[in-house]
């Protein structure tokens, strides 16, 4: 998952926090650092009183755009090796 805006799920009331309980899969969250619509460290604090085996990767940014797809393929690429 990329850029979890979870001010958004808060104020739309999206069952996202049940969802990632009942997870029967690994799950990857990347977040900015300075993400306004969630920073790294509130996603971090918050899902993982939800559910602690959800890996988190931070990466550099202030906004809600996730424009690194070169990043995320380097990521991806050594999450499926480690698997």
């Amino acid at each position: 998952m990329v850029g979890l805006p979870i001010a958004m799920v808060d104020n739309q009331n999206l069952p996202i926090k049940r969802w990632l309980d009942n997870a029967n899969f690994p799950i990857t969250i990347i977040q900015h650092t300075h993400d306004p619509l969630g920073s790294f460290s509130e996603v971090e604090r918050i899902i993982s009183e939800v559910n602690r085996d959800i890996n988190f990767l931070e990466i550099p940014g202030d906004s809600h755009d996730y424009n690194e797809f070169l990043l995320f393929t380097d990521i991806l690429e050594g999450l499926r090796k480690a698997t």
